[in-house]
């Protein structure tokens, strides 16, 4: 399914919507100006990067983020975090996310960017109580259900039904309007997530 309508912008207001305005870690400026790309530098300022390893959700941020990103070099990658359990980084130099396998595999490319990245993981982290072992229980309370709609609606730009019939067709079809990249190979940390997604979560 083809979409032409193109994502919100991931600022920190939706990432805060999403995940909340506490558990977002930005970096300083001072710490962050070695960054030669721009995009990259300005999300980690002014965006931030969740921590869901107190949640059981996808991503798992590193515990300093901003010693990480003053450790390393202006042509070296950033350690973010992990989505279990792959490592994930972002080139300084270019602003591509990479991914490097649980079983020592060769890094590959997993996202074009921060702001691809991020926006994928708010619509996996979005769309869970649908795909989620008590999603029965959780939606059956209206105003939940109806939170969760407009949040949804608001990070595809359009009504989810829109977007595909099940949670793993939505995030599919979000990821390909998004950023082919994270499909590339069959066995990206991506298609890990919506395998995970079309089997269910306990």
């Amino acid at each position: 399914m083809t979409h032409s309508s193109a994502p919100p912008h991931v600022g920190r207001a939706t990432m805060a919507d999403i995940f909340g305005e506490d558990d977002l870690e930005t970096v300083p400026p001072d710490v962050a100006a070695g960054i030669p790309h721009a995009a990259t530098r300005t999300f980690l300022v002014e965006v931030g990067l969740p921590d869901q390893a107190d949640t059981q959700g996808w991503f798992h941020r590193v515990l300093d983020l901003s010693e990480e990103v003053g450790d390393r070099g202006p042509d070296q990658w950033i350690s973010l975090g992990e989505i279990p359990y792959d490592c994930v980084d972002v080139d300084a130099s270019t602003g591509v996310v990479h991914a490097t396998p649980a079983d020592g595999g060769e890094p590959y490319p997993l996202n074009s960017g921060l702001g691809a990245f991020a926006y994928l993981l708010c619509v996996a982290e979005a769309e869970l109580p649908f795909y989620s072992g008590t999603a029965e229980q959780t939606l059956a309370d209206g105003t939940v259900r109806a939170q969760v709609e407009a949040r949804l609606e608001r990070l595809y730009g359009m009504p989810r039904e829109q977007m595909g019939p099940t949670p793993e067709a939505r995030l599919r079809a979000a990821i390909e309007r998004v950023d082919p990249l994270a499909l590339a190979r069959p066995d990206s940390t991506w298609q890990m997530v919506l395998r995970y997604v079309t089997e269910g979560m306990d």
